[in-house]
């Protein structure tokens, strides 16, 4: 759920020391038929007197292969309600989830540029596991490609109110003015994500309505 959707700008090697997927299992659901339903908002505009739009999806789990790479996460978007989103959203398809080593990277498909870039550790990772305060993913000496658990739970009133206290709280600043945070709950995934740009007016807002795990 990068925010928009989590980006893939080209950094360093993540900071966690290589691991197996294995300790990927024990925090994101990984069945063939888990489902995410999220509702996602944009205001843009005036701030007092926003332009709205908003959208809800459906994210299923069709398929769970292992590949070279790690462990390959195929998902279903439905748009369920609302209008589909508008095309500044970049990539709202981009719901397929590469597990690699102990982190997670949200990627549309395997082409060979990202391959590349996941050889050569220059892949900026959605999610590394475990989540504990403190620990980053990225390169420390540039500030737009840096992720970093804050802490848990809101950091504004305003944010999502998907959010628990036991929400993983991950921060960066992939673009210039974007303030981009994504929540992670254990064994649920993406629990709500948010873009706020500092300039001109653009808040993007991501909740989960509900996670459905596999029977």
């Amino acid at each position: 759920m990068k925010l928009p959707v989590l980006l893939l700008p080209l950094v360093l090697a993540a900071t966690h020391p290589p691991q197996t997927t294995s300790i990927v299992h024990q925090w994101l659901p990984m069945k063939v038929g888990d489902c995410w339903v999220y509702d996602s908002e944009i205001l843009s505009g005036d701030r007092h007197h926003p332009h709205v739009e908003t959208w809800q999806e459906a994210d299923t789990t069709e398929a769970v292969r292992h590949v070279p790479e790690g462990i390959w996460i195929k998902r279903k978007v439905a748009f369920i309600r609302g209008a589909v989103p508008p095309r500044f959203v970049s990539n709202p398809s981009e719901s397929n989830i590469l597990v690699h080593e102990n982190c997670i990277y949200f990627v549309n498909e395997l082409n060979n540029a990202f391959r590349e870039a996941l050889a050569g550790h220059t892949a900026l990772a959605d999610v590394c596991f475990p989540l504990t305060l403190g620990t980053s993913w990225g390169d420390p000496h540039q500030g737009h490609s840096l992720w970093t658990v804050r802490g848990r739970g809101r950091k504004g009133s305003s944010d999502p109110g998907s959010v628990t206290p036991q929400s993983w709280r991950l921060e960066a600043n992939l673009a210039s003015g974007d303030s981009n945070y994504v929540w992670f709950q254990h064994n649920v995934g993406i629990v709500a994500k948010r873009t706020y740009h500092n300039g001109t007016y653009h808040d993007y807002r991501v909740r989960l309505v509900s996670f459905q795990p596999a029977r």
